[in-house]
């Protein structure tokens, strides 16, 4: 969920009126976001929570000697705490869903507690496979040095500091926006609800541009960058093989494994690029037209997009197992090898 989605939770479906201008209706948004979120995104995020699983539990098994395994390790925690805070996130939004009982705010308290959690998982994600585009790019690209420059110990150190980074840069927003106990006049009772500080715009101002602007665009840029060097190096040195059936020889097993690893991480960085394309449109948007926006006259088509594309960006999160079953003999035969001890086990 994009911190414009979050927006939304922050007020509830009887404060937020449509003005007469914008092409979707209240009625026809509210429909369309049940279906957005508690169908769409509810299975996906769930079919997420489950393959991410299995991803962390292969990696493990496979051991941390090599630094891509230390990566895809990052990565599917990453994706594991973001489908699961959407799977929460899809539950608030079942019509059934009574809670005019609750002393609580229902959204408001999402909003804190998985609404921008979800966000910066989202960001931790994204900056690791910014960086294991680079880590692949400088393996085709410096072969003979690599190893020296990428150690298994210097990945799991930057894998951490790219999580206490991003978990950082979204620190300021609690302490500008808490819980507390406050009248409500619509439910005409005091209810837990989200309350702000006197510097809350100047702090969100300050840490938006750089948390939910430059670091997606930034890790997007190094991801297309990096998959257009690996596929340039692939197709030259397949030509320059070609030439050279003695040095094809020469290289043997080792390269052959690079090159189908260079080609798995080509195909995460293809998923990820389209599946946060619609994100950087939506940014444009925003930017081209101010009533596009939360409050604006087309806030029923932006709520709307925005719920479509957490949607997309739940798929990324959700997918990469396929990926990794299609593309890795390796992680394959882990698999194999995983659900065997744990048939056994049952036994």
């Amino acid at each position: 969920m994009e911190v414009t989605e979050t927006n939304e939770l922050n007020s509830t479906s009887s404060e937020i009126a449509s003005n007469g201008v914008d092409p979707i209706s209240l009625k026809m948004r509210h429909l369309l976001q049940v279906v957005t979120y508690v169908f769409m995104c509810g299975t996906v995020s769930l079919l997420g929570i489950i393959t991410n699983i299995l991803n962390v539990v292969v990696f493990v098994r496979q051991g941390f000697r090599e630094t891509i395994n230390i990566s895809l390790l990052g990565l599917a925690v990453a994706d594991l705490l973001s489908v699961t805070t959407m799977f929460v996130i899809s539950l608030s939004f079942i019509p059934l869903l009574d809670v005019s009982h609750l002393q609580v705010n229902l959204f408001d308290v999402l909003y804190l507690t998985v609404g921008w959690p979800h966000v910066s998982f989202n960001r931790i994600s994204s900056t690791i496979t910014a960086y294991i585009s680079l880590e692949r790019c400088l393996c085709v690209t410096l072969p003979l040095q690599v190893k020296d420059i990428i150690t298994p110990l210097k990945t799991k150190v930057v894998i951490g500091l790219i999580y206490v980074i991003i978990i950082t840069f979204f620190t300021p927003f609690y302490f500008v926006n808490k819980l507390d106990w406050c009248y409500n006049k619509i439910w005409n009772r005091t209810i837990l609800s989200l309350t702000f500080a006197e510097n809350r715009v100047e702090v969100e101002t300050a840490t938006f541009p750089i948390h939910s602007v430059f670091i997606p665009l930034l890790a997007q840029f190094i991801v297309i960058v990096c998959t257009l060097v690996i596929v340039f190096q692939l197709n030259s040195k397949t030509k320059w093989r070609m030439t050279s059936v003695s040095q094809t020889t020469k290289l043997g097993t080792n390269s052959a494994k690079e090159k189908n690893v260079a080609k798995m991480v080509i195909f995460l960085s293809a998923i990820f690029l389209i599946c946060y394309l619609p994100s950087t449109v939506n940014f444009l948007m925003m930017i081209l037209f101010p009533n596009f926006s939360f409050g604006g006259k087309y806030e029923n088509m932006y709520i709307l997009i925005w719920s479509l594309t957490v949607f997309v960006e739940t798929i990324n999160s959700s997918v990469n197992i396929f990926v990794y079953l299609r593309m890795s003999t390796k992680f394959r035969f882990a698999f194999k090898e995983t659900f065997r001890a744990i048939h056994w086990g049952f036994h």
